[in-house]
């Protein structure tokens, strides 16, 4: 790189550029740490379920404890966002968090409509996860996330194939590592090259 004098207007520009970057490096990491809480709680939760329903104890009553992953990932997402300690939220900060939210209602509350109708929820659920996770990747300029998000809406139909609901949950499970896990990985080894 060849070396030349900066006038201040020049330099100041050089340091607002730095500074953003940074901020910017910084909220990517929140934004792969989060969708790594998401995915490998929502997995777990998923593998514990498939477990406990072809047991022989079988609880009756074991699918709800998918109503426990907003407990658990949501405190922990805000507790990621605040722990990097950036001291403005952008516009972009808040459109994430408020689209995260969103999902958040809508995928907590479908299943209480399978209490009376017969649906293919973990179908809905994987399509609705996957939007979610290409919205997140299309903010983020991250392609391995948006990637990620269309290779699940792609296996989400996988599920239409399966019969019985527990390899469905198993199913779902791996799904949730294909569309959430590997690319948040992907995502965080991409800004910790650059």
């Amino acid at each position: 790189m060849d070396e030349r004098e900066i006038n201040s207007d020049e330099s100041f520009d050089l340091i607002v550029k730095m500074i953003h970057n940074v901020r910017t490096n910084i909220r990517a990491k929140i934004n792969s740490s989060i969708l790594l809480v998401w995915g490998y709680v929502s997995a777990f939760m998923a593998i514990v379920i498939f477990f406990i329903k072809t047991s022989p104890i079988n609880f009756r009553y074991s699918s709800l404890l998918w109503l426990i992953i907003p407990f658990i990932c949501y405190p922990l997402s805000v507790y990621l966002a605040k722990k990097e300690k950036v001291p403005e939220k952008t516009f972009l900060d808040r459109l994430i968090n408020y689209i995260t939210i969103l999902f958040i209602f809508i995928c907590g509350t479908i299943p209480f409509t399978t209490i009376g109708i017969e649906i293919p929820i973990f179908f809905i659920e994987g399509l609705l996860l996957s939007m979610w996770v290409i919205i997140i990747g299309l903010l983020v300029k991250c392609n391995s996330v948006i990637w990620g998000g269309i290779i699940g809406i792609i296996l989400s139909h996988t599920l239409l194939l399966i019969d019985d609901p527990n390899f469905q949950i198993l199913a779902f499970a791996i799904i949730l590592t294909i569309v959430i896990i590997i690319p948040a990985h992907l995502f965080q080894s991409s800004i910790s090259k650059k």
